[in-house]
């Protein structure tokens, strides 16, 4: 009877030790994401307007430059 007993007590014990340590927080879990950020970030330190976006020429490139008919479909042939 006492070997049954110890046998139960050793099981139980081994059982509560493996719910105990895979079910809590693992030391590389992260941060709770749900916790306040600890610092603040200025929206406006950013200037929106800073970029030109008129700086590139859409038309600099001539889209008639290279003749479509320059390459000779047959030579690879």
């Amino acid at each position: 009877m006492r070997v049954k007993y110890m046998a139960a007590v050793a099981a139980a014990s081994v059982l509560s030790v493996g719910l105990v340590t895979g079910c809590g927080p693992s030391a590389t879990d992260s941060a709770d994401p749900c916790a306040a950020p600890t610092e603040e970030v200025d929206p406006c330190a950013a200037d929106p307007c800073a970029a030109d976006p008129c700086a590139a020429d859409p038309c600099a490139a001539d889209p008639c430059a290279a003749d479509p008919c320059a390459a000779d479909p047959c030579a690879a042939e």
